[in-house]
């Protein structure tokens, strides 16, 4: 699953809009939405606020089989 995915999936497991995990991190509902859907990648930074927010660690929005053979 796509770091973009995991993070919307996480959210919506928290049962919070994109506004409300936006306020959480310092960022707006539309830039929130272009993260979920992978129209703008989150540098190490954005995905550490994005983790705290959602509470899970940092490796759980990580897309680790990509790029494995």
């Amino acid at each position: 699953m796509k770091v973009s995915q995991k993070i919307k999936s996480l959210r919506n497991l928290r049962g919070i809009t994109q506004k409300e995990l936006g306020k959480q991190i310092g960022m707006d509902a539309g830039l929130v939405s272009r993260y979920e859907s992978g129209k703008k990648n989150p540098k190490l930074q954005t995905l550490k606020k994005f983790a705290s927010a959602l509470e899970v660690p940092i490796y759980d929005l990580l897309d680790l089989e990509e790029g494995i053979e």
